[in-house]
């Protein structure tokens, strides 16, 4: 069972790296839109109005990929001084099973209301690249589920693979 485990996660490695370089790719797309919006406002005197809606629908992408990368290094929000409370089999019960659980079935939520706010703005435009909302809603369930993917995988494997995959990175 565990060596199925190990060669599912290491085919399933690749994939889930995707949310890496979307998250280069958008920071670096937020700084150089970001440039170009003061370089267009103060030295060239005609500020780009499609910076804002550019840059916020990227911000929309960037927080739920940012949270599958915080996921990937099992760096989520996690109560330590409660579970210092705890004897210790009780903190390992809360760590890997509890915790993992409710943040899993938080995420299944927010995937399904992600796609349903997706499907409903699909007539909306922005106003000025009109780009369809439901390309930038988009961001929301398939960056949580990157996020679940970790979330589970972190609670299968435990928190010793990811020191180990850091080093890779």
């Amino acid at each position: 069972m565990r060596t199925f485990l190990g060669k599912f996660f290491a085919v399933t490695d690749r994939i889930g790296r995707i949310d890496i370089a979307i998250s280069s790719l958008l920071m670096f797309g937020i700084v150089c839109i970001s440039v170009w919006g003061v370089i267009a406002r103060y030295f060239l005197g005609n500020p780009s109005g499609w910076v804002e809606e550019l840059s916020l629908a990227m911000f929309v992408w960037l927080s739920f990929f940012g949270l599958s990368l915080l996921a990937r290094r099992g760096e989520v929000v996690n109560i330590e001084f409660l579970l210092s409370l705890v004897p210790r089999g009780v903190a390992f019960l809360l760590r890997r099973i509890l915790s993992p659980t409710l943040f899993a079935a938080c995420l299944v939520v927010i995937i399904y209301l992600g796609f349903q706010l997706v499907l409903f703005s699909h007539d909306s435009y922005t106003s000025i690249l009109r780009i369809p909302y439901s390309y930038v809603y988009l961001g929301i369930p398939l960056g949580s589920l990157f996020t679940l993917y970790h979330v589970l995988r972190h609670a299968v494997i435990g928190p010793q693979f990811f020191e180990e995959l850091d080093t890779e990175l």
